[in-house]
């Protein structure tokens, strides 16, 4: 009750153990450790206030906080799975020929859009983040789309270091990039952490694209090029209108 940081960090261990257990049924990939316990962490911080006023001392305060650790992991397992391939397929039953035509590239364009639009409240956040990984330029518009927590000045400073015609190398882009997420969003994330966030929404947004039972074959490489087109082709159709 006096101080719950302290009580957290004593704790590590227990949290280390669940999510190795997760780890050991093949329900978090070993990669993925040092993320779910960084997810932990915050989220108990963050609920601490909480914990302290449903907590009626019934059963031992580990036991407790196993619990709710446990909960945390399943939670975040979950979020992971949580696209529904059927609704997907559903509204854009599709085929992708080797050649493709004019009109099934509009499709994939339309059901890539659907995609991201699944991402809700991280939709800007993975916007500006595949836009930068892939070296594609970015506006104005992308970062306030995603905060309005930097001035005018600031983004623009950030958009002119990363928008220029030689290539930041990805280490660098993360290092330049983290302290604006962190600002963004609360939080105190190291510039891998970040990294690991994006390539594991890549590796979903591949297996969306596939889907099940797969209709596609797309890999890290082809989905970079579909998306460079469909930004591009948004960028294009911009210009015409103005």
């Amino acid at each position: 009750m006096s101080d719950p940081s302290a009580l957290i960090v004593k704790y590590q261990y227990i949290i280390k153990i669940i999510i190795n257990k997760f780890i050991s049924t093949g329900s978090i990939n070993p990669s993925d450790r040092e993320e779910f316990i960084q997810i932990v962490n915050e989220r108990l911080l963050l609920s601490v206030e909480k914990i302290k006023k449903q907590y009626k001392g019934i059963s031992l305060l580990k036991t407790y906080f196993s619990t709710i650790i446990r909960n945390i992991c399943l939670e975040e397992i979950n979020k992971r799975k949580r696209y529904n391939f059927v609704e997907l397929e559903k509204s854009n039953d599709l085929k992708l020929s080797e050649n493709t035509e004019y009109d099934d590239l509009n499709n994939e364009f339309d059901r890539l859009s659907k995609i991201l639009d699944m991402y809700r409240s991280k939709t800007s956040k993975l916007v500006l983040c595949l836009k930068l990984i892939y070296r594609l330029p970015v506006t104005m518009k992308d970062f306030t789309n995603y905060s309005i927590k930097f001035n005018t000045d600031e983004i623009n400073e950030f958009i002119n270091i990363v928008n220029p015609p030689e290539i930041v190398p990805e280490f660098k882009l993360f290092q330049l990039l983290t302290p604006y997420i962190n600002k963004c969003d609360n939080q105190n994330n190291q510039p891998d952490a970040i990294r690991r966030w994006v390539k594991r929404k890549i590796d979903e947004i591949i297996e969306l694209m596939n889907g099940n039972p797969p209709r596609a074959s797309y890999d890290k490489d082809s989905l970079q090029i579909l998306v460079e087109k469909y930004y591009m082709k948004n960028i294009k159709q911009n210009v015409q209108i103005k």
